[in-house]
């Protein structure tokens, strides 16, 4: 589990949703006047591996500007596109995950120029 957002709520559910035996990356950046406790215990029985991730915070541009130049090109990283329903289907048997990144295309996005 990718905890992305940094903010005690969202670590929660990331260490709530995890399964027995996963690994739990903390790549959010927290604010460090409020620190995060847990229940080790749950973590202990659930067999938890927690990592934490180095985050650069000036990088977010530059990422940008590689993107906007086409040095980056993230179509050959999706190897699908699919509904919410069909991720159902994909969560048991894995048939684009393998290969690269599942995006879900949610009803109220369907035309915003993304082609399937």
């Amino acid at each position: 589990v990718m905890e992305c957002v940094g903010v005690n709520p969202a670590i929660d559910t990331a260490l709530k949703v995890a399964g027995k035996g996963a690994r739990v990356v903390l790549f959010g950046l927290g604010d460090p006047a409020k620190p995060y406790s847990f229940n080790q215990y749950a973590a202990i029985t659930k067999e938890l591996e927690i990592r934490t991730s180095f985050l650069n915070a000036y990088t977010t541009q530059r990422a940008i500007d590689l993107l906007d130049k086409g040095v980056i090109d993230c179509d050959l990283t999706i190897s699908g596109i699919l509904t919410p329903e069909e991720m159902v289907e994909e969560i048991g048997n894995r048939k684009y995950s393998r290969n690269g990144k599942v995006m879900v295309l949610w009803k109220e996005f369907e035309n915003d120029g993304i082609i399937r």
